[in-house]
């Protein structure tokens, strides 16, 4: 079903990894469906694949400078979530919860009313 799922949801990025694993366009009337299945799970264990990032639920696939660059930033103290992995200001909603209490107090201490 994961399959059926990104084929449906995910047309490009099943298309653009086919393309370059398997040298052909992904046709689920030419190729069985359990063939196909086999063929996406080889296709997923390349962690700089369009499916993978889908899957992994990323903004962008980084590169190996992005890696070395984000592995370099941490320190003991400070960690911080690689920016592939935080949304891009065009997906919609933010992955963390607001809290509707704090945002409250702060409109009040700064003064703001809702219109």
């Amino acid at each position: 079903m994961t399959l059926v799922w990104l084929i449906q949801e995910h047309y490009w990025a099943v298309q653009a990894d086919w393309l370059k694993v398997w040298h052909e366009r992904l046709d689920l009337t030419v190729t069985p469906l359990h063939e196909a299945w086999a063929m996406c799970k080889e296709t997923l264990k390349d962690h700089a694949g369009h499916m993978f990032a889908v899957l992994a639920d990323w903004a962008w696939i980084p590169d190996g400078s992005d890696r070395t660059l984000h592995a370099l930033s941490q320190t003991s103290t400070r960690r911080s979530e690689p920016p592939w992995q935080q949304p891009m200001p065009w997906d919609g909603e933010p992955r963390h919860a607001t809290n509707h209490e704090l945002r409250n107090r702060l409109k009040e201490r700064l003064g703001i009313q809702d219109a």
